[in-house]
């Protein structure tokens, strides 16, 4: 599958926190992306070339070496004339991407849905105002006047209009760029929900000591930001406040899938099976769900649980349920499933079968809604909606009680079988 994200990320002789950035990312989040080391160490060329080859994500990872240092915005650039996806992120390596957050980077790309928005970036432990993770005051995702460049994504035709970063500044990318997409007409969006944690100032304090983020540096990079662009554009981005704008808060959902999940379970009785359980079991007083999956290994390069090992109690084929008798159960649960399957009516028609009449099928899927479900999971094979999946799970009998979209983009459903349904 052809990646949409690059990830371009210059680095000069940090070896170490470049890894943990490099292995977290692969490890944590997931994405059609590829990243390109841009090399700004000449002399650290061939250390780089053996970390490539001696990963296991192949073509996601490259290397461009330049011929001297060119700078955090000189390497940007460089990667962003090559870039060839429809997105583009500027990152820093002294960051770590932590476990659990495999939705990272769908979150920023849900963003950038809206044509309005030119770029979008998380929060952090180590970035100021209203990024920051401390400044509890900021609603979880709202539009700001600045974005820091430690992560920012934007569509890479928006960079590229634009020109890339600004190489004649002392310092200041990130304001610079801010302030010139505001004035292309676009918004910059913070999502609170994405956080990303950062060592900051690795690079700098090293080649520059004490000078780095100094007043002086300050001083340097304000005076170049207001021969550019004007005293108020300067002190809109730079407001010792760095407030935004109440009434541009976006509407966001933030209703937990598991939640949803087990809340529904909870007033269930009997028995039933978690179908392509994976690694999720569930606990629920006077049910007793039974896991099923095709492998008890997990699976590894796709998916939310690609390093956790799948716990069925039985394996077997989650869409055949050849083991199971007619009119046996209770309760089914598919939970995002039924996108993985090439023939999903056939194992809806399956799932009516061996449920009793009165019995609940509990689903959720991605909703196609809310981004782009197909790219997201190389194994997604079917996309669907709220509106779209209550009419196919009617057309194979059920009876649809409640199909919405819930959290970043789950939509979720409880169907019925007749009590009146019986089988042949």
């Amino acid at each position: 599958m052809k990646p949409i994200l690059t990830i371009a990320i210059p680095t000069l002789n940090n070896m170490q926190q470049l890894d943990w950035c490099i292995r977290s990312l692969f490890m944590y989040t997931e994405f059609p992306y590829r990243v390109v080391l841009v090399n700004n160490h000449p002399p650290a060329s061939a250390q780089l070339d053996g970390y490539v080859s001696g990963s296991s994500v192949g073509e996601l990872l490259t290397v461009r070496h330049m011929e001297r240092n060119v700078g955090w915005i000189g390497g940007i650039n460089a990667a962003l004339e090559e870039c060839d996806t429809e997105l583009f992120c500027m990152l820093n390596d002294d960051v770590m991407f932590l476990p659990g957050h495999n939705t990272f980077w769908r979150l920023l790309w849900e963003g950038l849905e809206d044509p309005a928005v030119g770029a979008v970036g998380p929060c952090s432990n180590f970035v100021a105002g209203c990024q920051s993770l401390m400044n509890l005051t900021v609603p979880g995702v709202v539009n700001v006047r600045l974005l820091i460049g430690f992560c920012l994504m934007t569509r890479t035709a928006v960079l590229k209009d634009l020109g890339g970063l600004d190489g004649h500044l002392p310092g200041g990318d990130d304001l610079d760029l801010s302030i010139r997409l505001v004035k292309a007409g676009y918004q910059l969006l913070l999502r609170r929900d994405c956080y990303l944690h950062h060592f900051g100032q690795q690079t700098g304090k090293r080649l520059f000591g004490e000078q780095w983020d100094s007043q002086d540096q300050q001083e340097a990079t304000n005076n170049a930001l207001i021969r550019k662009h004007g005293v108020d554009a300067w002190y809109r981005v730079i407001d010792p406040v760095w407030s935004y704008t109440q009434g541009t808060v976006k509407n966001h959902d933030t209703e937990n899938e598991g939640a949803w999940m087990s809340g529904q379970l909870s007033k269930l009785s009997g028995s039933g099976f978690n179908l392509g359980c994976g690694s999720t079991k569930y606990d629920s007083p006077g049910l007793r769900l039974v896991g099923v999956d095709k492998s008890a290994k997990g699976e590894r390069g796709t998916g939310g649980t690609k390093f956790d090992a799948a716990a069925p109690d039985v394996v077997g084929d989650a869409a055949e349920l050849g083991f199971v008798a007619n009119g046996s159960q209770d309760v089914l649960v598919a939970q995002h499933l039924l996108e993985h399957l090439v023939d999903p009516i056939a194992a809806l028609d399956r799932w009516y079968a061996v449920l009793r009449p009165g019995g609940t099928l509990l689903l959720t899927v991605p909703d196609q809604e809310r981004m782009n479900t197909i790219l997201l999971d190389c194994t997604h094979v079917h996309a669907y909606t709220a509106n779209s999946l209550p009419r196919l799970i009617s057309r194979c009998g059920f009876r649809v009680m409640e199909c919405r979209t819930i959290g970043w983009g789950s939509t979720v459903c409880r169907a019925v079988k007749e009590a009146g349904d019986e089988e042949d």
